[in-house]
């Protein structure tokens, strides 16, 4: 019997040893279950940073065995508001959150350092610009108990208007949807009437009239069909959004060592995958927007010199308000790009 309990068993410890080896998946069965909570500002999973997002956090399930899922939602599903992702996530009612660096500067001033008009003109200057603020960031987020774990810059913001603006320098009371006070800034700095509001609520403003024109990026326009409306769309490359995806300290701390490195190499691996399709989406979305019958304008380099000449103040204004922090980050920032 023994010898026959011996050629059934074996085989079996084989056949599991190969496949745990082999696999290359399989988690430490002794390992916890745990369940992450992050939302995420935008409006749909095809969004193309909600997609990376979703990617990121597949990545991680797939090599903890479904052992560690991390749970991406949209803007509102959960009941917080954008401004309030900061505080939620420092509580631990979340867990991870995509924090958007001008929807949370309410929380974190500094970081409308990325906002200022025409700092930042480029995938390059984002990252530049990201890396200087980096010791701020960390500095002054763990103040509330968290931390950065990536940065991405989206696309590219462009002006998109239901009807033709004649001089971006003097836009005549036009009502334009901004997402913070950095960008209700150089609304009014141009002569316009900011207004405030998240993408998802465009749509339905520019039927009413309660905007006529939106400042945002091409994939945003596109993800809540704006370009239905807006038929002009002016090239302004003004700052991209800068995007930190963040956790709460106790709650990675909580982690088993293995979920902890996988997190972080994740983390790099979802950075660099941004790096290499920002500027593929941002073509592909501009594409779209032409295919839908939208003008692309860039406007003349004299008309962006009376621009950038108007909103060009706003920089010291910004510091000042801010306090030493934001003039920190002002300064790490201009360094960076070489800037004096």
């Amino acid at each position: 019997m023994r010898r026959m309990d011996g050629l059934v068993w074996v085989p079996v410890m084989v056949i599991l040893v190969l496949f745990m080896v082999g696999s290359g998946e399989a988690a430490d069965p002794r390992l916890p279950k745990v369940t992450w909570q992050l939302p995420t500002t935008e409006a749909s999973h095809e969004d193309w940073t909600v997609k990376a997002i979703d990617g990121f956090a597949e990545a991680v399930a797939k090599r903890t065995g479904d052992n560690f899922k991390i749970v991406v939602t949209l803007g509102g599903e959960l009941g917080i508001k954008r401004e309030e992702l900061p505080r939620a996530l420092a509580s631990g009612r979340i867990q991870a959150a995509s924090l958007p660096a001008g929807h949370v500067a309410g929380t974190f001033p500094f970081l409308n350092v990325y906002g200022l008009p025409f700092l930042i003109s480029s995938l390059e200057d984002g990252l530049k610009v990201g890396g200087a603020v980096q010791p701020i960031t960390e500095r002054e987020f763990k103040k509330l108990g968290i931390a950065p774990i990536a940065f991405f810059v989206m696309t590219p913001v462009g002006l998109w208007s239901r009807t033709e603006i004649k001089d971006l320098s003097a836009m005549n009371n036009i009502k334009v949807r901004a997402w913070d006070e950095s960008t209700s800034d150089i609304v009014k700095a141009l002569g316009g009437i900011p207004v405030i509001m998240p993408v998802t609520e465009v749509y339905t403003a520019l039927q009413r009239g309660v905007i006529q024109a939106v400042l945002t990026g091409a994939p945003a326009m596109l993800n809540v069909s704006a370009q239905e409306l807006c038929k002009f769309g002016y090239l302004v490359n003004l700052a991209p959004a800068c995007v930190y995806l963040a956790y709460n300290i106790k709650a990675f701390e909580a982690l088993p060592k293995e979920y902890q490195n996988i997190l972080l190499e994740e983390a790099k691996k979802f950075e660099k995958h941004m790096v290499e399709i920002q500027p593929i989406e941002d073509n592909r979305s501009l594409e779209k927007m032409r295919k839908a019958g939208v003008t692309l304008i860039t406007p003349k380099p004299d008309e962006m010199s009376r621009v950038k000449e108007k909103v060009k103040p706003l920089w010291q204004k910004w510091a000042d308000k801010n306090g030493p922090i934001a003039a920190e980050a002002m300064k790490a920032a201009t360094a960076a790009l070489g800037m004096k």
